[in-house]
């Protein structure tokens, strides 16, 4: 059966988790407790299967977000019974079985490091799905663990919820609450008090994973066994309800289309026209600049011409980017070469940064079509941050999507206007034509794709099919 192999894939037991900790720490028995900023990764992958077993290795690393320097790095290796995923030699398991039950599981769970029992609490809603919500409390001896408290008994009290979907048994998000206390006598002295949970980043990873992973298995457990028998039927539905979905559509969108199509030609026209005189006024500005290279006050005039050019080229392209139709030329690359593309077109202020990522993953597309919308999305973090900020790009994929998010570190959107960002012509700048990112979600859903928003802070995520049809 194909059924079993896909839920137990050892595959599903990989982990990568960005986590967002809280901490304050004492440097001496009795001293003031003080605020560490930290970012903590774990990661756990997969060194070798035999026919019973799957060997695992788990890596937590903490580093200072502002010193970067090297706080915390610990490595366990598992072995786990490839069909029950128990954690040898502790009769707990690894992670929340496939169609979890509203009980106690005794996990070895990865990031809290040791086996304790997760108790059933409640049921939630996060972002449209369904979640068991699962705490846990345990006292832990962790004398040896911190050098400058050496000779100290000291005792961990953690407790922690994880939120998880029962038909996958992953982890929507997780949060882990913990206290140091070094034992002086009779008395208690608290050294540590912190927590960790999941990243808004690794939530809105983990939430599209699980809805593929459930994809696929509602597709494995009743579409495939029911297909020999009602194949006739099926495929007749299917037709069906495609055509009327076709219809009402194009209903709803017919109205909306017509008002744009008048609006997109004269548009057209427009922004073509004005190219021209664009181009001889750019050209007159460089020979003028040149013949007064010295003068520093005219110089800082030409300047600010030149912004108001490069302002005005702007919106032409927004214009010309969303009223024109072409067809998407799909080619083989890789996101690092659309991102690298994107920020060479852009003026990026002194005081913003911009953080690409490391990871690198191949996608069939229109890289020209995509170099327009990440363009346009980094613009609008630029323009969101004002002065001084950050904007962080990350790429991630699972096995049908490439996911790419852009978050800057801006005042965030107001929650009412959430709707309204992609529409033609809304737009809160006084400088905008409100076309940005309806460009940017036109040439998203023109690859069978979707792009979403959420805030704060402000996170716009793109998720493409790794596999585009010309």
């Amino acid at each position: 059966m194909i059924v079993p192999d896909l839920k137990n894939d050892p595959k599903g037991l990989e982990q990568f988790f960005e986590l967002d900790p809280t901490m304050y720490v004492a440097s001496e028995l009795g001293g003031e407790l003080e605020k560490i900023n930290n970012r903590d990764i774990h990661k756990l992958k997969i060194l070798s299967i035999t026919e019973n077993t799957v060997n695992l290795t788990g890596n937590i690393v903490t580093h200072n977000i502002i010193t970067e320097q090297l706080v915390y790095n610990n490595t366990i290796n598992y072995s786990v019974d490839k069909n029950s995923k128990i954690v040898q030699g502790t009769n707990a398991l690894l992670k929340f079985p496939n169609d979890a039950k509203k009980q106690t599981y005794r996990m070895f769970h990865p990031i809290v490091e040791s086996v304790g029992d997760f108790n059933f609490e409640t049921i939630e809603q996060i972002d449209g799905i369904e979640v068991y919500v699962y705490s846990y409390e345990i006292d832990l001896d962790s004398t040896g663990s911190l050098p400058e408290f050496e000779g100290y008994p000291i005792i961990n009290k953690q407790y922690g919820t994880s939120w998880v979907e029962p038909i996958t048994g992953d982890e929507v998000d997780f949060v882990l609450y913990y206290n140091l206390f070094v034992l002086d006598g009779d008395e208690s002295i608290e050294i540590m008090d912190g927590n960790t949970r999941f990243t808004e980043y690794t939530k809105i990873v983990n939430i599209q994973n699980i809805k593929d992973k459930r994809d696929l298995f509602f597709l494995y457990d009743n579409i495939i066994p029911m297909f020999m028998v009602i194949i006739t039927a099926g495929v007749t539905l299917v037709i069906f309800t495609t055509q009327n979905l076709k219809t009402r559509t194009k209903e709803l969108e017919l109205s909306k289309k017509q008002k744009f199509e008048t609006m997109g030609r004269l548009s057209s026209h427009l922004a073509h026209d004005m190219r021209n005189p664009l181009s001889i006024i750019q050209m007159t500005l460089d020979n003028v600049r040149f013949l007064y290279g010295n003068d520093k006050t005219k110089q800082g005039y030409f300047k600010k011409i030149d912004r108001s050019i490069s302002r005005i080229s702007h919106q032409i392209d927004n214009v010309l980017d969303f009223v024109k139709e072409k067809p998407l030329n799909v080619i083989k690359t890789k996101t690092s070469k659309i991102l690298l593309d994107s920020i060479d077109l852009i003026l990026i202020p002194t005081k913003i940064s911009i953080i690409l990522p490391e990871k690198d993953v191949e996608i069939w597309c229109d890289e020209e079509q995509l170099v327009i919308a990440v363009t346009n999305l980094v613009l609008n973090s630029i323009q969101a941050i004002k002065n001084e900020g950050t904007i962080k790009i990350r790429v991630n994929e699972n096995n049908r999507h490439v996911i790419i998010t852009v978050e800057d570190s801006g005042p965030g959107i107001p929650k009412n206007k959430l709707d309204e960002i992609f529409e033609p012509l809304y737009t809160t700048k006084q400088q905008g034509t409100g076309l940005g990112l309806a460009s940017v979600k036109s040439i998203i859903n023109a690859h069978s794709g979707t792009i979403s928003v959420t805030t704060p802070p402000t996170i716009f995520t793109i998720s493409l099919p790794k596999v585009l049809k010309n």
